[in-house]
């Protein structure tokens, strides 16, 4: 058993954190999932249509009008591939996507192995609390930011009932408090 309830503590204390920051992960890979998608299938879509209809320009060879039209028409539909693969370059909806999946499966490795030493304890407990602790803080540090809209979600969907404390930690939004009430409640398991 731990030497001290502060220790379980302390373990319930990052499991519930674990499971919060699971969520964030979950939703802001979602998130930008859905992002990635808006901006790369008008990209795929009007890049073969450009593609298709260069071949078709011998169609308006006799017409110069319509030569002229048409050539506006393609150059502006190439203009705006560009100007889409240009903001999914920069804003790397898809890169973003992948680490915060990433993140997900660490923070769920994070909380099950907590789970499994506090039901089957298996080694040395200090080890295991101080082991705990640099693999905590390695998550909070290399984990990427949470969008602020993200943060909201969470507040509005399960809000802060039932929880000991929300992470301390969330990039983009410093201004989560817990009320007073909510900090002397015992920690939950999740």
């Amino acid at each position: 058993m731990y030497s001290t309830m502060e220790e379980i503590d302390l373990l319930k204390k990052w499991v519930n954190h674990a499971a919060v920051f699971k969520w964030l992960h979950d939703r802001s890979s979602k998130y930008l999932s859905k992002w990635n998608k808006l901006i790369c299938i008008p990209i795929l879509i009007l890049n073969t249509f450009s593609g298709m209809a260069i071949y078709s320009a011998n169609i308006f060879k006799d017409n110069n009008t319509y030569f002229i039209l048409f050539e506006l028409i393609i150059g502006s539909i190439n203009i705006l591939c560009l100007i889409l693969s240009g903001l999914r370059d920069y804003c790397k909806y898809g890169e973003k996507t992948e680490l915060h999946l990433q993140s997900y499966k660490q923070w769920t490795k994070f909380k099950n192995d907590i789970y499994v030493e506090l039901v089957v304890p298996s080694c040395d407990k200090k080890q295991f609390v101080t082991e705990m602790k640099t693999r905590y803080i390695d998550l909070i540090t290399m984990s990427p930011y949470i969008p602020n809209n993200i943060i909201d979600e969470y507040e509005k969907e399960i809000g802060i009932n039932g929880w000991t404390a929300l992470p301390d930690i969330l990039d983009g939004k410093s201004s989560l408090c817990v009320p007073h009430e909510l900090a002397t409640r015992p920690v939950v398991d999740v």
